[in-house]
């Protein structure tokens, strides 16, 4: 079992007080205390729902732009969620994508930086005892730093450093002067130690500062708690901490550990307890281990909808969003390749599943039924890919389907319209570039291997820059925090198991600034995989609204299993073939 420190609310709330740790006993805790503790969260769920949501407002002149209702309701319980000690300093604001979670952080570091500068008795901050940290993905670094200037008055200015790039300071006491500090979970994963690793690997800046407040930006990072990131991210020292996500639960129920163990929520935050008190209940009886869960999220988390209605309002006033799912067919080329494709993945995975072997060939399966998404965008990219797993895509004259699409799509639209194009695969986005280049479209590209300085000045140009008509954007580089409401339509080249990665990326586009109505077109292939991948998709639609008490459905998404693998290779569950 692993051992981390506890951050305890010190006697002033002021940013400048000391990180108080206190370490857990390796042994497992009483069965009585464990019942406690629930019992204590069980009434802070409690209390939190018989509450009316009070609000909380920054001095006029504060901030650059007023806050909106939900963003003061958000403040006020922040605010009150790192005063009180109640199992975790911190929580998880999980408002829908677009509704301003960036500004309501900011408000919070400005609410306690005006109140530690009402107080002339304060206590100096100590030379590692640092401010604010953000940790978010590469391609929002500079919208965070943006933000954080832009939403500023100049009166109030926060000190703010970018952490990144090879000229970076390796000195914590440096960092420890700024009141908010920007950086990367890569850079997280390299500098700070780990706390189940018996290695001693040296700590860079990062880890060796003691932060007042850890935010998580694009939590959904760390979903994996066995991951590396995961790790570093918990190993952070830190006396507050926060999980901002639009998208808590991605894949299952176990995403969540890894955010209580960050987060420090006991006694969730030990695997083992997690697995007691919250797997096995659902287990059990789906229905009413969903609403402990829910329970227990009450108590730290924090999640509103662009649905949700206050005193019978809509929380936010947006122009429409109307998605639209293009059914198209295969030439009869592509038709012919991807049939023998198929044919031939289905004879492999039935004798993976003959042999009783399925599970000890799982990454060969999922290679399979990769080549079948790609054969779907592109049968070049499948030949790219045997051939050679480094060889660039060669650009024909042969155009697919979906490229077909995609083009008949932007020239039904009028030319002031900008459009956000996306598709998992880099090779895709070189087919549709090169389809772009030869029909005069007028683009910019965004994808996870461009400098941050280029993915910035790209995203600038699209946005301010009339003749730019197109965003080639990749799914994962592209979906995480950018703000694209500039683009009023958007096209999904290709489906991702999870609908939280594409609604993500729809909201670059529908959300707060956006002054038009929102097209999305979604481009699948009939009587192929992604018809399958769509029945999927809504499996986890089900597992997340129930487990955040959006929806009465009991369905739980994990893992892939045989049967998945059975449905979307054949259409029927294995256990029918």
């Amino acid at each position: 079992m692993m051992n981390y420190p506890i951050y305890i609310s010190s006697s002033s709330d002021d940013e400048d007080d000391e990180v108080q740790e206190k370490p857990i006993n390796s042994q497992q805790p009483e069965t009585a205390t464990i019942i406690k503790d629930e019992r204590r969260i069980y009434e802070a769920a409690l209390q939190d729902l018989n509450q009316p949501k009070t609000e909380k407002d920054l001095p006029h002149g504060v901030l650059s732009v007023p806050l909106m209702r939900h963003q003061k309701i958000a403040l006020e319980w922040m605010r009150q969620k790192e005063r009180s000690y109640n199992n975790c300093l911190g929580g998880i604001l999980a408002d829908d994508q677009g509704l301003g979670k960036t500004i309501s952080i900011i408000a919070l570091i400005l609410l306690q930086k005006l109140k530690s500068q009402s107080r002339h008795s304060k206590r100096r901050r100590s030379r590692r005892s640092g401010g604010t940290l953000v940790v978010c993905p590469a391609s929002v670094v500079k919208q965070w730093a943006k933000e954080l200037d832009d939403k500023v008055s100049l009166e109030h200015k926060l000190s703010v450093l970018v952490y990144h790039g090879s000229k970076r300071t390796n000195d914590p006491v440096e960092l420890a002067k700024y009141d908010v500090v920007v950086t990367t979970y890569a850079l997280v994963t390299n500098e700070v130690l780990q706390p189940s690793s018996s290695q001693r690997r040296f700590s860079g800046a990062l880890g060796r500062v003691r932060w007042s407040r850890v935010v998580l930006d694009e939590a959904q990072t760390i979903k994996n708690h066995q991951t590396q990131v995961a790790k570093a991210c918990s190993g952070l020292n830190a006396k507050r901490r926060w999980c901002l996500s639009g998208t808590p639960i991605q894949n299952e129920v176990w995403d969540l550990f890894s955010y209580f163990r960050f987060l420090r929520y006991h006694p969730y935050a030990e695997r083992c307890f997690f697995s007691q008190r919250i797997m096995v209940p659902i287990k059990n009886n789906r229905l009413r281990g969903y609403k402990k869960l829910q329970a227990i999220l009450r108590a730290i988390l924090l999640r509103r909808t662009k649905d949700t209605l206050l005193d019978g309002q809509p929380i936010l006033h947006l122009p429409p969003k109307t998605v639209t799912l293009t059914k198209a067919e295969f030439s009869p080329e592509e038709f012919a390749f991807y049939k023998g494709l198929e044919a031939a993945s289905q004879s492999e995975f039935k004798a993976y599943a003959d042999a009783g072997t399925v599970s000890k060939n799982y990454v060969d399966i999922l290679v399979m039924l990769l080549r079948l998404r790609q054969a779907c965008d592109h049968p070049q990219l499948v030949r790219s890919s045997e051939e050679s797993a480094v060889e660039p895509v060669r650009h024909g004259d042969f155009t697919s389907t979906k490229i077909k699409a995609v083009m008949e799509t932007l020239e039904s639209l009028e030319k002031q319209v900008k459009t956000l194009v996306f598709s998992q695969w880099t090779g895709m986005l070189d087919l549709v570039e090169y389809n772009f280049v030869k029909n005069g479209v007028t683009f910019r590209r965004l994808d996870g291997t461009m400098s941050l300085a280029a993915r910035d000045k790209a995203v600038k140009e699209f946005n301010n820059d009339p003749s730019v008509q197109v965003m080639l954007m990749s799914l994962k580089a592209g979906n995480l925090g950018l703000n694209m409401v500039s683009a009023s339509h958007v096209i999904i080249l290709d489906l991702w198991w999870n609908p939280t990665t594409e609604d993500q990326a729809i909201d670059r586009a529908h959300r707060i600034g956006q002054t038009q109505a929102v097209t999305v077109t979604r481009i699948t292939i009939k009587n192929t995989v992604e018809e399958r991948i769509l029945a999927l998709q809504e499996t986890k639609r089900i597992v997340v609204a129930s487990a955040l008490g959006e929806d009465p459905g009991e369905l739980s998404a994990t893992r892939l299993t045989e049967q998945d693998l059975g449905y979307l290779f054949f259409g029927v569950k294995q256990e029918n073939l």
